[in-house]
């Protein structure tokens, strides 16, 4: 019998060759498991546990894409800043944006790792064993040092 996974991570991305990166980067984690969601709209449904989410595990760590359809990653994190989990789910951004202000932007909205495509895994790694065993979820809305 497979042993139940004790982390949760939720991947928002709108490409799917990008989502079977990750989990491809993932599968040697035995004690996470990867949840998969095309958009912010999905995330929301995801978070409130609505339509086919309900019986989903509350996530311990957020991989958020920024450019998505319908609800883009900025939205989804005004949300989550307004209604969502604040203060309980981290987020790492995984985007092929590098302007300086979508870094600042996010950084704003209480991310504290910022990742541009292609993704270096070696940093992605040690990033996301540190979210996990930290625990440290969405900042309050401060000014930012970047």
């Amino acid at each position: 019998m497979k042993e139940p996974k004790s982390k949760h991570c939720l991947l928002i991305e709108d490409r799917a060759d990008d989502a079977l990166i990750v989990q491809k980067q993932l599968a040697g984690r035995p004690d996470l498991g990867l949840h998969w969601v095309k958009d912010g709209d999905e995330a929301v449904e995801y978070l409130k546990r609505e339509g086919p989410f309900e019986s989903m595990p509350r996530p311990d760590v957020i991989l958020l894409d920024l450019r998505l359809p319908r609800m883009d990653g900025f939205q989804f994190l005004q949300w989550c800043q307004n209604n969502g989990p604040q203060g309980s789910t981290p987020v790492m951004i995984l985007s092929c944006s590098t302007l300086p202000e979508d870094m600042v932007r996010a950084h704003d909205l209480g991310v504290g790792v910022y990742l541009t495509k292609p993704i270096n895994w070696s940093r992605f790694n040690r990033e996301l064993s540190t979210m996990l065993s930290q625990g440290a979820g969405l900042r309050a809305n401060t000014p930012s040092g970047l």
